[in-house]
């Protein structure tokens, strides 16, 4: 099995590349331009994932590469505009779908949307899109509750219960709940390879120590800049 590739894009976009194909999640923006660099540099089937239609998770333009990508796998809510319809996949969460030599499970979210569980030349990867235990400080007890159940819920409809490489919220924004959600995530989750926040809305999450005392053998990368990559996984 051929090594994988990370490319980091920016707020939750991610780009994939491995042996024979290359995968990229909620691209919002690309700084760097490193999928543009990527797409003519690379003959392998490049295929988009787009979790849900918020502004900071998809980009509609994704389209200017349209003569190039094989797929692209979007939620049902997203309006993308293509010449060729046919390389479009709609999804919602509960489906399955084979596309080409790709698995794809599309789980629910705790916001709009849902999330991505991708089997692709032998290497499976989660990309959470929103799904995450939104717990905020100006919200009602009430509200917060609801916003728990509802993440306790649909984080046990995930019936994949190991992943190599897992993509989740870890947002400033939220203070002291934080690492709520990615803890949670990882006590029903095995990530055998590399967990990667994303989503971060403020500065770089630093692991606390609790979360290091937890879970001493997580292996996390935390980008510094867009563009970053992170090779031999």
């Amino acid at each position: 099995m051929e090594r994988m590739k990370i490319t980091y894009l920016e707020h939750s976009g991610f780009m994939c590349e491995t042996e024979n194909n290359i995968v990229i999640f909620d691209y919002h923006q690309d700084p760097k331009a490193k999928v543009e660099e990527m797409i003519k540099q690379s003959q392998k089937k490049i295929y988009f994932f787009v979790s849900h239609n918020h502004w900071d998770h998809f980009n509609p333009h994704i389209n200017q590469f349209e003569n190039r990508v094989n797929r692209y796998i979007i939620h049902e809510d997203c309006d993308l505009i293509l010449q060729n319809k046919n390389k479009i996949m709609r999804m919602k969460p509960g489906d399955k779908q084979y596309i080409d030599d790709i698995e794809v499970i599309m789980y629910d979210s705790t916001d709009v949307g849902g999330s991505f569980y991708v089997t692709v030349d032998n290497h499976t990867i989660f990309h959470a899109g929103d799904l995450n235990w939104w717990h905020w400080a100006g919200e009602s007890d009430e509200e917060n509750r609801m916003a728990s159940e509802s993440y306790f819920k649909k984080i046990e409809e995930i019936k994949e219960k190991n992943v190599e490489i897992a993509f989740f919220p870890v947002d400033a924004r939220q203070e002291m709940a934080r690492e709520w959600g990615v803890r949670n995530f990882l006590e029903r989750i095995n990530v055998t390879g590399l967990l990667v926040p994303m989503h971060a809305n403020g500065r770089k999450w630093i692991p606390s120590y609790e979360f290091r005392f937890r879970f001493p053998h997580v292996n996390i990368w935390i980008p510094a800049e867009y563009g970053e990559e992170k090779e031999g996984l």
